[in-house]
């Protein structure tokens, strides 16, 4: 109850910092650059894929306490969070450019802290609860959906009663109070199970390259999964571009954004919940295969863009698809960690899918551009489906 907690009080912080919504708003009110828009996602992507490798470090070499690691990791990420809401007061007392450093400089920090932070959070909850890990999983993304809902409800009511910045000071300031108290419900809600202590030798610094290429080449179930986690991460170059293509209809409501983001919202509750149902039952891969066929149905309507009902619908299914991915990757990094530490797979899987993310983040709108809007559509639809016929070959009937 007590991680379920965590997972709600923290979603409903990250919410209030979400880079998808809140701070591509936030900073274009202070430029309208859009190489400075960019870096929104290559600083979210880069450092916190990379910093994986310091978590798996860190978490090798501290066994002892996998409680104690998580939660002073997950406390250096809330320093982040407490940076970039100290940098939102210098607006209108300091320069732009200042303040657009101050500002890319604490989320840059925050991204490294989460890139350390949730391999070790996702080891340690691993550590206290051995069984049914996907039902976990799917019930702790369900309450962090149903916060977001709540949490995108108080986004409105201070987007409409206060203005800028002082709605961005009053969200950011709620959302330290949320992150703190969640790392308080896992710190002082939680009991770590006593075991022995253990006396293996320290992983050095170097011997991590061969450990996790060991992870990824010795495991073939592992790999094989992993194969395919990449090729999702090519799905992602037309991720930012869903709300934009689907929004090129006429007379389309003035909430219609509004409604899109409710929607994928509420769909996440529910494919969370699923899919970690399905993922206990029936194995990661029938969640990857049904959530890659989500994948293509939504790629397959934004292309068509026929309007009306089948653009929530569109939306809905994208919300599916996301969260089937995010899942497997937390349930697979736990059931094929031989060892029970499931940092070294987590930072494998990262750092293999880290060059296609990051090229992603920035590629979109470049090929949008380039050529048109569609073919970004195709090129996610093209992935789904391989996604779809690999993952049905490790299927049992």
């Amino acid at each position: 109850m007590s991680f379920l907690s965590e997972g709600f009080l923290y979603s409903f912080a990250f919410y209030l910092f979400s880079v998808t919504n809140v701070f591509p708003d936030y900073v274009s009110r202070l430029s309208d650059n859009p190489i400075v828009l960019s870096l929104l996602s290559i600083l979210f992507y880069g450092p916190n894929y990379l910093a994986s490798i310091i978590s798996c470090w860190l978490s090798m070499n501290s066994l002892a306490s996998p409680k104690k690691l998580g939660v002073l990791v997950c406390l250096s990420q809330r320093v982040g969070l407490i940076l970039i809401t100290l940098s939102s007061f210098m607006i209108g007392k300091a320069s732009v450019p200042v303040c657009l450093v101050c500002f890319f400089v604490s989320y840059l920090l925050f991204n490294i802290a989460d890139g350390v932070s949730a391999p070790t959070y996702f080891y340690m909850a691993s550590t206290m609860i051995h069984k049914n890990i996907g039902t976990f999983f799917g019930a702790y993304n369900m309450v962090g959906s149903i916060s977001g809902v709540l949490a995108s409800l108080l986004l409105t009511y201070l987007y409409n009663v206060r203005t800028y910045p002082s709605n961005y000071q009053l969200m950011f300031s709620i959302g330290v109070v949320f992150a703190l108290a969640a790392s308080s419900a896992v710190a002082f809600g939680t009991r770590e199970y006593k075991e022995e202590k253990k006396t293996e030798e320290k992983v050095r610094w170097r011997e991590l390259p061969a450990m996790m290429k060991k992870s990824v080449t010795g495991n073939s179930l592992f790999r094989y999964y992993v194969l395919i986690y990449v090729i999702l991460g090519a799905a992602e170059f037309a991720m930012p571009l869903y709300s934009v293509r689907l929004a090129q209809q006429k007379d389309l409501p003035d909430n219609f954004i509004g409604m899109m983001s409710l929607i994928s919202l509420v769909a996440s509750i529910a494919a969370n919940w699923i899919w970690g149902r399905l993922s206990d039952r029936k194995g990661l891969f029938w969640v990857l295969a049904l959530s890659s066929a989500c994948g293509i149905a939504a790629a397959g309507l934004t292309i068509l863009n026929y309007g009306g009902v089948l653009n929530y619908l569109a939306y809905l299914l994208l919300a599916f698809a996301s969260a089937g991915c995010f899942i497997t990757n937390n349930v697979a990094c736990t059931v094929y960690a031989e060892d029970g530490n499931s940092t070294i797979l987590t930072a494998a899987s990262k750092l293999c899918a880290a060059p296609i993310c990051i090229l992603a983040s920035v590629g979109s709108g470049m090929l949008a551009q380039l050529t048109s809007i569609t073919v970004v559509f195709v090129l996610a639809l093209t992935s789904y489906i391989v996604c779809t016929i690999l993952s049905l070959r490790k299927i049992k009937l």
